[in-house]
């Protein structure tokens, strides 16, 4: 049940058309005769007029209907062509003894009163038309069929390869073109069939550029392509540039999609690979398992670092961090400790064991097991409130110091790496030399005055 339509100019060739062992079954128009009907279209044909359109519909072989529904159809398939039926001027012709059971309706295209209508006759429409109709009807779905704007390269009939044969060949090559290069636009297919060995280049109509018009560099001919099949239509060709585009567009972020996961899979390993080598390049040649990694005097090359020369306040926090005052100055005396004859320090069991690591320093500050610059900052305030003042502090240098503030204005900065006072005071208030004392009770906490000590000197803390 698919509807099949036409437009005509005139009415008396498209009703003598009609086979006259039909009749006319219903209509708008009191006309009981073709003759009739076709003097009473006269006002609506061209040009005058919007002229006329004419709707074929049939049943399959064996099925047929009543006059009832046959009316109920007319009804249904002129409205939803744009065609109200109590608005314009129309008949139906039926009762044609032929194979089939069908019938021809011929209206206006324009109401009684002239004002033209809008007809609803595209290709999506009438494949929705006809498939409403059959569950209508209760007849078999239509197979599907693909819709022609999402085809790239359409099938071409064979009926068409032999009757057209040049609209044919165009189709061919035209599909051609579209799968192996897939244009986005007319320029990018007149390249494309430039490439594949086509004699056809495309170009748009100087009347209207929604319209294509192929020619033939070898005969000079130009052709139709809606000849080739309905989905050679100019339109449909003109949409297939933009389903190109987006398939290459897709198939451009599937190859991305791709590359990522080959990344993702690869990249453990690799970061595994590159972890191995900076680990070994941090801690230096590795020694074989049969070496000695021991001194002649017993100790670990690690532990003959520490030698017993006076360390510099960053180098001794480096060398020996973690340790307890008494062994900074141990080591810095060199006495108290166990030497070996070589002069390397020997520490006691009992002690904590110096961190050895050369770049602990540089991105951490460390005072010992169990200290952070919280706890320094928290024993800084419990000095001033054992001193009776109050207080305010800040970090600077990077969070490597700490500069604290009295109520006058005092300042005092403790260097969180190597534990230095540095104090600058004009007026200072009442407490604030005790506050300083309380300072220098903290462990690694000690004086320096602006101007008065090396900065590479430490004294001896007992």
């Amino acid at each position: 049940m698919r509807r099949y339509t036409s437009f005509h100019s005139l009415a008396f060739p498209l009703l003598s058309y009609w086979s006259k062992d039909g009749e006319i079954l219903t209509g708008s128009l009191p006309a009981r005769t073709w003759r009739e009907a076709a003097e009473m279209f006269a006002p609506f044909e061209a040009p005058h007029g919007a002229g006329l359109v004419h709707f074929t519909l049939s049943m399959p072989k064996g099925r047929s209907l009543s006059d009832a529904i046959w009316f109920e159809v007319i009804d249904h398939v002129m409205t939803k062509s744009g065609l109200p039926t109590t608005l314009v001027p129309w008949v139906a012709w039926g009762g044609e003894k032929t194979s089939c059971d069908h019938i021809h309706i011929a209206s206006a295209c324009e109401t009684y009163l002239g004002r033209e209508l809008e007809l609803q006759t595209s290709l999506k429409a009438t494949e929705r038309l006809e498939r409403d109709l059959r569950q209508r009807l209760s007849l078999p779905d239509l197979p599907w069929r693909h819709d022609p704007a999402l085809v790239l390269a359409p099938t071409i009939s064979k009926r068409n390869r032999v009757k057209h044969g040049q609209d044919g060949w165009f189709a061919s090559d035209l599909n051609a073109a579209m799968r192996q290069k897939r244009p986005s636009s007319l320029t990018n297919l007149n390249l494309a069939l430039e490439e594949n060995g086509s004699a056809w280049r495309v170009t748009t109509s100087p009347e209207r550029a929604d319209l294509l018009v192929p020619t033939n560099l070898l005969t000079g001919r130009s052709c139709n392509p809606r000849r080739a099949g309905a989905a050679f239509r100019s339109s449909l060709i003109l949409q297939r540039f933009a389903l190109a585009a987006r398939l290459r567009a897709i198939a451009f972020s599937l190859f991305l999609h791709r590359v990522a996961d080959h990344i993702r899979d690869a990249l453990p390993t690799f970061l595994q690979t590159q972890g191995k080598q900076y680990e070994r390049a941090s801690v230096g040649p590795q020694p074989e398992p049969h070496q000695n990694r021991q001194n002649e005097g017993g100790c670990s090359e690690a532990a003959s670092t520490l030698t017993a020369s006076r360390p510099s306040p960053r180098g001794a926090d480096i060398g020996i961090r973690g340790a307890p005052p008494e062994l900074t100055s141990r080591a810095a005396k060199g006495t108290g400790g166990q030497q070996s004859h070589t002069g390397s320090y020997r520490p006691d069991p009992g002690r904590i064991e110096p961190s050895l690591s050369p770049t602990g320093a540089q991105h951490r500050v460390s005072f010992g097991r169990g200290r952070s610059r919280a706890s320094r900052v928290i024993a800084i305030y419990r000095a001033a409130k054992r001193a009776g003042i109050k207080i305010k502090h800040r970090f600077v240098s990077n969070h490597t110091a700490v500069l604290v503030s009295g109520p006058h204005g005092e300042l005092v900065t403790n260097d969180l790496v190597d534990g230095t006072l540095i104090e600058n005071v004009e007026n200072p208030c009442p407490g604030w030399a005790q506050f300083v004392c309380e300072l220098e009770q903290i462990p690694g906490c000690w004086k320096r005055e602006l101007g008065t000590a090396s900065e590479n000197e430490r004294p001896t803390v007992f």
